[in-house]
């Protein structure tokens, strides 16, 4: 997020996102450009989306999933006390 490390911008600008199932399309991490083994998203024809070597994890807290009949709050625990940078298994990937 902003302050962390070299980051200035902050979420205004996308950064500083995470959540419990690590996921590889975060553009920045602690400040740092996820940039490497970058592969776009195919069926993105604005070429905005894609996936990197790392992962973004940490605990999150789901505060409006809904329809018009219900609504639920869902923590997603995880084993981080705040954002982690993490990458293959310790991200879930190909996990057995």
């Amino acid at each position: 997020g902003k302050g962390v490390g070299d980051n200035n911008a902050g979420a205004e600008y996308g950064t500083g996102y995470c959540d419990a199932q690590c996921p590889h399309d975060i553009k920045f991490i602690d400040g740092e450009a996820n940039v490497i083994d970058w592969t776009p998203n195919p069926n993105d024809q604005d070429g905005n989306m894609g996936a990197g070597k790392y992962g973004a994890c940490c605990a999150e807290m789901d505060i409006w999933e809904a329809n018009s009949m219900a609504n639920a709050y869902t923590p997603h625990t995880c084993s981080v006390e705040k954002l982690y940078r993490c990458e293959g298994i310790e991200c879930g990937d190909n996990a057995a």
